[in-house]
């Protein structure tokens, strides 16, 4: 729509963009709002991870078979064989197994399945901000059971994470004191 020159027209102007942000801001609150209730329902919203794919819209992912026995040996090789992240990823590599995007696994994409607890037949929403790929604090995250079948019991999933905690470190971090 035309504005007419002069202050008037971009007070007018003005006016409209700040209509339009507020509009904005409200559509995100309302789509967030709606995103988090789906998650606390156990609805999935996301691109399925390897193990699993969306056979029709709107429905819960299906186990892909093939895939499903790549994330099996991932969790028993790091729970019940204790071998590290790095060995299981060449072992995989070696076997000729692929990532769901098709490429080599790599240390992070092994973490990011042993630490993902849709395996284990539950739902992770809001783990991380969109921006910046940051991983948020815990008391942000949706964990809800999931209407999902799952590839691996929750024991074994449990065992993996006690593990897996036990032995992380975060870059630059130092060595917990046990001493006070």
């Amino acid at each position: 729509e035309p504005l007419i020159d002069g202050p008037f027209g971009t007070l007018i102007e003005r006016i409209i963009e700040w209509m339009d942000e507020y509009y904005s801001i409200r559509l995100s609150g309302e789509v967030f709002r709606g995103m988090t209730e789906k998650a606390m329902r156990g609805g999935y919203q996301a691109r399925p991870p390897l193990g699993y794919r969306i056979d029709r819209k709107g429905e819960p992912p299906v186990i892909v078979p093939e895939e499903a026995e790549a994330i099996k040996l991932i969790f028993d090789k790091y729970v019940n064989e204790h071998m590290g992240i790095f060995e299981i990823a060449r072992h995989l590599n070696s076997l000729g197994i692929r990532t769901s995007h098709g490429k080599s696994f790599e240390r992070r994409s092994v973490e990011y399945i042993l630490q993902n607890p849709t395996y284990c037949g539950m739902i992770r929403w809001n783990r991380t901000t969109n921006e910046t790929n940051e991983i948020k604090d815990r008391s942000e995250w949706i964990l809800a059971d999931g209407h999902h079948e799952p590839i691996i019991s929750r024991e074994l999933f449990d065992a993996a994470q006690q593990r897996f905690q036990s032995e992380y470190r975060p870059r630059g971090a130092r060595p917990v004191s046990t001493y006070k």
